[in-house]
């Protein structure tokens, strides 16, 4: 089957609320780091250090 990691980027709609949930997350606690936004959002830490570095560019 598909591992977690793949289906945490397979869908694009979802991704995409992710980054704007991280925002949201990093507006509340500018410190949070990937393991908060990890167990926020319910994935994995990579991915939440990911979505970190993607709402930084954004």
């Amino acid at each position: 089957m598909f591992g977690r990691k793949a289906a945490e980027t397979s869908n694009p709609v979802r991704h995409a609320r992710h980054i704007e949930r991280t925002k949201a997350i990093r507006e509340i606690n500018p410190e949070a780091d990937a393991k908060i936004v990890a167990n926020c959002l319910e994935v994995s830490e990579s991915t939440a250090a990911e979505y970190l570095r993607e709402a930084e560019a954004r």
